[in-house]
């Protein structure tokens, strides 16, 4: 529960209903990302983690935080029951939830479109979900954290494999309750007439215009929010600064630092981190589309080239640090000027039909005019003078980075040149290891395999020749004559 609440934040109970509100149900896809990335978070990355033992220095008080987001993800289901039960009952049952959104054309899933650029299509769910969520399951500070502090592998395997069912519950619920709420407000969409300045909204007014009649309820609700959005940034925070305190103060600006000194940079370091946090609110406030879209798109620009890294060096023997720093930052490079470029490009999306039939007064008084009663939000044209990679959708960021930061790495790796059989084993997947034949009895077994490439010679002529003429020595004394148990030998047919 603890790995579910993790990531079943504010962003997930804001983000996906308005997802579904304003889109439909196609985000459900994502479903079969996470399908492929629980077998091989569980089966590749965790096993390979939880041999080395390594995990942050910050994990002193993990099980207060483990038994807090068992409690937290308990409130956050409970309040996702009601929603839609009482939802459900005020539209006029789950059917008529459905029909209203299949009149919407809301209940459209499948889009096999291979343009890059569409927004949510079968290709940018599946594949491009896989990297994303990848990246955050399978490299991610507060995953890893969580998962050393099993006692066995099989455990730690098993709390992974346990997200699978956890997310897709999740995800099914919260689109649910994003049709229920666009049941409820079919004929009076809140964001045309300007009850909420944001769908990232519509959830909350919801909750206060249906529940609003039992005592606590929407007050629970909304803490349960607020408080699983500051635990995140909280051990968000502590993670950076501790590790920028070990891995980077500690361990090359002042190695003989103090326990005094430390915690001061510690906290400093906190602070000036939290400062950059409130920094890009202002970006991401100008991003386009949910605050789901916004942070996947910052997740996947991100963790991408760090997942990227992270296989790079699992995967494959040759690359240096200087070859995975290189691919790490033009991957980083690379993500983060197609993000900007989305951000300063700032594309209008697509929307399923949103109506203000039943409340055009109120429409009429927010924006003085009758006309878009039920209307969608524009397509750009693809005339439009705009670098397309801008419009790549946001579910690739992640892959594009994983996928730089290893060309990029095995192309320097490649001209730089690194002896594979230098790799340390527990740093590299079993796999991989064996299949680049990185052992160093690799090297034995090549010289065997060249000695006994050499002609056989029968034992009846081992008799007619001399031990010098048998048993010739290179300059470095290395025999490369050899008898067989079986009355042969093999000579080197240069030096008869």
């Amino acid at each position: 529960m603890s790995v579910l609440a993790t990531f079943i934040s504010a962003i997930t109970l804001l983000g996906v209903p308005a997802e579904s509100y304003q889109f439909g149900i196609q985000y459900w896809l994502i479903n079969i990302s996470y399908c492929l990335m629980i077998p091989v978070t569980a089966l590749i990355y965790v096993p390979l983690f939880f041999k080395l033992q390594v995990s942050s220095v910050n994990e002193g008080g993990i099980k207060a935080v483990v038994w807090t987001d068992v409690f937290q993800t308990i409130i956050i289901f409970g309040a996702l029951i009601t929603v839609i039960v009482k939802g459900s009952l005020d539209a006029g049952g789950l059917e008529e939830v459905w029909a209203k959104a299949q009149s919407s054309q809301r209940t459209e899933i499948i889009d096999i479109n291979p343009d890059p650029t569409v927004r949510h299509t079968f290709w940018s769910l599946t594949i491009g979900g896989f990297f994303t969520w990848l990246s955050i399951y399978a490299v991610n500070q507060a995953m890893i954290q969580r998962s050393l502090t099993l006692p066995t592998l099989p455990k730690a395997k098993t709390v992974i494999w346990l997200n699978l069912p956890g997310n897709i519950v999740t995800v099914t619920m919260t689109i649910l309750v994003g049709l229920i709420i666009y049941a409820n407000y079919s004929t009076c969409d809140p964001i045309k007439t300007k009850q909420v300045s944001s769908p990232n909204q519509i959830f909350p007014l919801f909750v206060m215009d249906n529940l609003g009649f039992l005592p606590g309820l929407p007050g629970l609700f909304v803490s349960g929010i607020f408080s699983g959005a500051l635990s995140t940034l909280s051990s968000s925070l502590n993670s950076l600064s501790a590790n920028t305190l070990e891995d980077l103060v500690r361990s090359y600006i002042a190695p003989n630092m103090t326990e005094v000194a430390a915690t001061r940079t510690a906290k400093l370091l906190a602070l000036i981190y939290g400062v950059i946090a409130i920094v890009l609110v202002a970006i991401v406030q100008n991003m386009a589309g949910t605050v789901l879209q916004a942070a996947l798109s910052i997740s996947g620009a991100l963790g991408g080239p760090i997942l990227g890294i992270y296989t790079l060096g699992m995967f494959f023997p040759w690359p240096s640090a200087f070859a995975a720093m290189t691919g790490l930052i033009s991957g980083l490079g690379v993500c983060i000027w197609i993000c900007i470029g989305s951000i300063l490009y700032k594309r209008p999306l697509e929307t399923a039909p949103l109506s203000v039939e039943s409340c055009q007064e109120l429409y009429f008084n927010v924006t003085q005019t009758f006309e878009n009663i039920t209307s969608t939000v524009p397509v750009i044209l693809d005339s439009d003078n705009v670098l397309p990679i801008y419009r790549l959708s946001y579910l690739w960021y992640s892959g594009v980075g994983c996928v730089v930061v290893i060309i990029v790495g095995l192309l320097i790796s490649l001209i730089v040149g690194n002896d594979k059989h230098k790799i340390e084993k527990n740093l590299m997947t079993p796999f991989f290891f064996n299949l680049w034949k990185c052992d160093t009895k690799e090297i034995v077994v090549e010289r065997d395999v060249r000695l006994s490439s050499l002609p056989l010679v029968e034992v009846a002529s081992l008799r007619r020749k001399s031990s010098s003429d048998i048993f010739n020595k290179k300059q470095n004394g290395e025999l490369f004559s050899s008898v067989s148990l079986q009355g042969v030998y093999r000579q080197n047919t240069e030096n008869p």
